[in-house]
């Protein structure tokens, strides 16, 4: 006798009145409780390992887009970075997106497109924490192609807060030259040449000496 009589169940009243019953449904319960769980943490993998895939081929796509920057293939780049932007952000995705929305910004720059660029300077990247001095830098530059020339000036103020890295922003010089050397302000032109050594003239004449850069920092 038992459960099964050559390959087939018995009669079910011999089944059921059988005591390997109660052990047989225990069985099939502890196989379920067991792989219930065991099928929820490996969805749970599949699912953790998914997103891990998508981060890495977003930072992919954007290295490509950052190849064919460099590269100048300008209209190459823009179409894989609105790609990216396409996809959701997902769990600290927003810093990465601000460097993919900073790189549109300076295609346009680099496109001659300077109402564009400022455009996401304005509404986006110098609305948003944290604000880096670079971004009042490049936003300075497409005032100054567009000859806006008294925003520009008045951008480049900001970089004077003690909340931004200043020691990096030697640009600020340059964009302030150029536009007195533009208006033809010769005053002017030589009161920042003033403070510019006054600031960073010991800094280059050790360096012209051969000190080291770490002992002006």
């Amino acid at each position: 006798s038992g459960l099964y009589s050559g390959g087939e169940l018995t009669d079910p009243q011999v089944f059921l009145s059988n005591e390997n019953l109660f052990f047989y449904l225990r069985g099939i319960l502890i196989y379920h409780l067991y792989l219930i769980p065991s099928i929820l943490v490996f969805l749970g993998f599949l699912l953790y390992f998914k997103k891990v895939e998508k981060d890495k081929f977003k930072k992919y796509l954007f290295y490509q887009a950052i190849d064919h920057y460099s590269k100048k293939e300008f209209d190459e780049s823009m179409k894989i970075l609105d790609e990216i932007l396409k996809a959701p952000l997902g769990k600290g995705g927003f810093s990465f997106a601000k460097k993919v929305i900073r790189t549109k910004a300076r295609i346009h720059f680099e496109k001659k497109e300077y109402k564009k660029s400022l455009k996401i300077y304005d509404d986006f990247l110098l609305k948003v924490n944290p604000i880096t001095g670079n971004d009042f830098i490049e936003k300075s530059w497409n005032l100054y192609y567009l000859k806006n020339y008294s925003d520009a000036l008045g951008t480049l103020y900001n970089l004077e807060s003690p909340n931004l890295d200043d020691h990096r922003n030697f640009e600020k010089y340059i964009i302030r030259a150029s536009i007195f050397l533009d208006l033809c302000a010769v005053e002017s032109t030589k009161k920042l040449v003033s403070r510019f050594a006054d600031k960073y003239g010991d800094a280059l004449e050790g360096i012209i000496r051969g000190k080291p850069l770490k002992r002006y920092e």
